[in-house]
């Protein structure tokens, strides 16, 4: 492809407009409902499930978070219409992001049934896509249920749709102890093979490639929905569509302008972000893999040249997976150590472990969904090809859980800096002799 001659200056007015408007956001959240300690009604259509944080669960409603008890929990669903009554509390996160929570909430009204809302006529409109969606998020989870034992089931639920609440506790602290608890969050892969595959499939007709484009979009956007806004998915999905629709432009662009804007867009949509772990792996680990990781296989490959013992290793030394692993492990460790106080060194074995089986999961498991749409034995036929990694991963769990080998040790922020912009400094090394 032939692409256009740049206008460098092109390249900073998104940015600048992104800012901009997560400026504006940012203040208007920070001064909104500025008392704490009033009684408020909070009413609205639920967006997402609740989900589930320590002991509490937590919805969304015209920007305040909603604390829940297990028992109101159970009877809110994606796309209800809620009404709740309860305390506004201001709470600063992190010592400089205040959140506004509705704590102690009654729950004056919930209403499953679709409705026209004469005074609110968009809660109609909204009411049907989200009770679609969530009719479609159950079906899918049926499927998980009916093809598969409980906890692979939880896993590829986790995995798939970022389900948390098929998991029972045992297991769900297998993965946090052994560093494999990202897997109970859906990743970017699901994003790269669903687009992949929904634009195979769109290329079978005679459409522009705009029509084709808006088409993936869309198809993305239901996934994006249906995974519950997970920051990886919607990281994923920004860079690819922000890469797809500079082809259609015939523009070449940086990876890392791709990246920013991202990042910019996310905080401009939502700026919870900036108080999200989630938010943060996942933009930290995006960068480690694309700018990290072949600097990490440049080191290897000289330590096996230099070292002849290695070269019994060459094919595991080679692996682009080990790389890449050690590449996020670097980048993330000082940031969990930060955050919990602690890592398990044997997290980036486990991550080693069952890094070769985690793509192919992923990606049948979007192939599963399909194939049971059509026929729930094409769906078994999937399942069975997929239960023996499924099972892998709980054992790889649930092995390096219980043998764990933990670093205590609370970093400052100063730290975690400091560590970060050594290592961006590595990058700057010209030359790296190989023998």
């Amino acid at each position: 492809m032939l692409y256009k001659k740049e206008n460098k200056k092109l390249y900073f007015i998104l940015p600048a407009i992104l800012i901009l408007i997560f400026l504006v956001k940012f203040l208007v959240n920070q001064n909104y409902r500025s008392k704490s300690n009033l009684i408020l009604r909070v009413k609205g259509i639920v967006l997402k499930n609740p989900n589930k944080v320590g002991n509490f669960y937590q919805i969304r409603l015209n920007k305040i978070n909603v604390k829940l008890s297990k028992s109101q929990a159970k009877k809110i669903y994606q796309g209800d219409y809620v009404e709740l009554i309860g305390r506004l509390d201001k709470r600063v996160i992190w010592g400089f992001y205040k959140q506004n929570w509705l704590i102690y909430p009654e729950l004056i009204n919930i209403d499953s049934h679709i409705f026209l809302n004469k005074q609110k006529p968009e809660y109609y409109l909204l009411q049907i896509f989200y009770k679609k969606i969530n009719n479609l998020n159950s079906l899918i989870i049926g499927y998980f249920r009916k093809l598969f034992p409980e906890n692979d089931a939880s896993l590829l639920a986790g995995m798939v749709l970022g389900t948390k609440d098929l998991f029972n506790k045992q297991n769900y602290n297998y993965l946090k102890d052994s560093g494999l608890i990202h897997l109970a969050v859906a990743s970017g892969t699901n994003i790269a093979f669903l687009f992949i595959f929904s634009l195979s499939f769109i290329n079978l007709f005679s459409i522009s490639k705009l029509l084709k484009y808006f088409l993936v979009e869309f198809i993305l956007l239901i996934y994006t929905i249906l995974a519950g806004f997970d920051p990886p998915i919607v990281r994923a999905a920004i860079m690819l569509s922000l890469i797809s629709f500079s082809k259609i432009q015939g523009r070449k662009t940086h990876i890392l302008w791709i990246l920013g804007n991202t990042i910019l867009l996310m905080l401009s949509f939502n700026t919870d972000m900036l108080v999200s772990l989630s938010f943060y792996m996942s933009i930290i680990a995006t960068y480690a893999v694309v700018y990290y990781s072949n600097y990490i296989s440049l080191l290897l490959e000289v330590a096996r040249r230099k070292l002849p013992l290695l070269e019994n290793f060459a094919f595991f030394l080679k692996s682009s997976e080990v790389s890449q692993i050690l590449a996020v492990q670097l980048w993330l460790w000082p940031l969990l150590l930060l955050v919990f106080g602690k890592v398990n060194i044997l997290a980036f074995f486990s991550n080693l472990a069952v890094g070769f089986v985690v793509p192919i999961i992923m990606s049948g498991g979007i192939l599963l969904i399909f194939a049971s749409a059509i026929s729930m034995y094409l769906g078994q036929i999937i399942a069975w090809f997929l239960l023996p990694m499924l099972g892998w991963i709980n054992f790889v769990a649930r092995l390096t859980s219980q043998h764990a080998v933990f670093i205590n040790s609370k970093l400052s922020i100063l730290v975690v800096s400091l560590w970060w912009i050594i290592l961006m400094a590595l990058l700057n090394i010209k030359k790296i002799k190989y023998v």
